[in-house]
């Protein structure tokens, strides 16, 4: 017996899961590469200790969720930026405030004739569905829709900037009471440069100055909640 697929949830088919996003991508950083930049920095600067295995892979880890992260911001801001993700925005919108004042609508084709509102190929896969049904996948949309148009004022500078702040404190706390507390800073700066966070032209100096400027983003907040998200 042949089980029929899942049918995508609106915010799937609008390619705005950022989960699944984030899942379905790769980071073209193998563990050897990383380490070895990373053990190369480190060098130059001075360091003779090496950083312990358990740690690095730590750091590896890091890095690859970065540069996730990244890709992921990429991605959306692409999206957002398409015809058809501007119509759907614009028409879930609508129908969210159609639905919310008009309950008394027992189906859905009644309000989309009512409305005599010509449907994006994505909304109209949804006429059928049951009010309720309808009303929690178009709020679900909205809320994504929104949490979606941060990308668009914010540049790559920024976005690594964010992940840079939120490195330098998991850094701060796992390195507590370590040989290597004193040498955070060399140790973050060793990170962003096999991370792709920084080139490595701009290394000294820079970083502590992209996290100086990442705590008063007045974007801070909502990246923290919203784009800069663990699993």
């Amino acid at each position: 017996m042949r089980h029929r697929s899942k049918k995508p949830t609106l915010v799937e088919a609008l390619g705005l899961d950022l989960e699944k996003l984030y899942a379905g991508l790769r980071v073209p950083l193998t563990p050897e590469t990383f380490r070895r930049h990373l053990d190369e920095y480190l060098e130059q600067e001075g360091c003779e200790t090496k950083v312990p295995p358990a740690l690095r892979e730590d750091l590896y880890a890091e890095a690859v969720h970065c540069g996730k992260i990244v890709a992921v911001c990429e991605k959306v801001k692409s999206i957002i930026k398409t015809d058809d993700f501007v119509l759907c925005a614009k028409q879930t919108k609508q129908l969210v405030a159609e639905l919310t004042t008009s309950l008394r609508v027992a189906t859905y084709p009644g309000l989309q004739n009512a409305r005599q509102l010509p449907l994006s190929d994505v909304l109209s896969s949804w006429t059928t569905a049951s009010l309720d049904t309808l009303k929690h996948e178009l709020e679900e949309a909205d809320t994504a829709i929104k949490r979606a148009r941060e990308f668009k004022h914010m540049g790559r500078l920024e976005i690594e900037s964010l992940l840079l702040l939120q490195v330098d404190g998991w850094l701060k706390h796992t390195l507590r009471g370590t040989d290597w507390e004193r040498r955070r800073g060399k140790l973050r700066a060793a990170f962003a440069y096999p991370s792709q966070l920084l080139p490595r032209a701009n290394v000294a100096g820079v970083v502590a100055m992209r996290i100086s400027r990442a705590k008063t983003a007045k974007t801070v907040g909502r990246i923290d909640q919203s784009l800069v998200f663990r699993f």
